[in-house]
């Protein structure tokens, strides 16, 4: 799926920030060691850096914010596995780049992650959400965009998300 549906609810904003130049992708993915869902890639080339409904901030590996940074942000959360794991912590999950490994793509205002779990063709990557507040996860057998259409529409529910998300007022915010 592409973005389309996305922006016919979620206008882009006209000026993006923090947007690729040319073959930027293929460095990334290069750096990285992962090529990444297609359809996220058109979302960060439309809509660049900022937050969505207030609430939602997809990470963009483009960004000079280093707390919206994809790379900085998948270091962040290595750091953040092994400090939970070293407690003692049992996570249901490993983190990119073990085989099937999560990979952190957004974080909400409360501290949520949203992970793509990393196994076969990345634009069919499924979701997982962590709520930031328990030890509570919430998988979606849905690529980014169908996931980001069906939550922004109202047609899927998040239930670590609060309930007043998306609202009425949706719209993305530049940085």
């Amino acid at each position: 799926m592409t973005i389309e549906r996305v922006k016919s609810i979620l206008s882009p904003p006209s000026r993006p920030t923090d947007v690729p130049k040319n073959d930027d992708w293929q460095e990334i993915e290069a750096r990285m060691g992962t090529l990444l869902p297609s359809d996220y890639k058109e979302f960060v080339n439309n809509y660049g850096t900022g937050r969505i409904a207030n609430f939602l901030w997809i990470f963009n590996p483009f960004s000079r914010n280093e707390n919206l940074n994809l790379e900085t942000q998948l270091d962040r959360q290595r750091d953040v596995f092994a400090d939970l794991e070293s407690f003692g912590e049992v996570l249901p999950y490993k983190l990119f780049p073990k085989d099937g490994g999560i990979f952190p793509f957004a974080m909400t205002d409360n501290g949520d992650v949203l992970f793509w779990r990393t196994c076969g063709n990345p634009d069919q990557w499924s979701l997982v959400v962590n709520d930031a507040r328990s030890p509570e996860w919430q998988e979606f057998a849905l690529p980014f965009g169908e996931f980001l259409f069906e939550l922004l529409s109202g047609r899927l529910v998040c239930v670590v998300f609060p309930r007043s998300f998306p609202g009425e007022s949706l719209k993305f915010d530049t940085l």
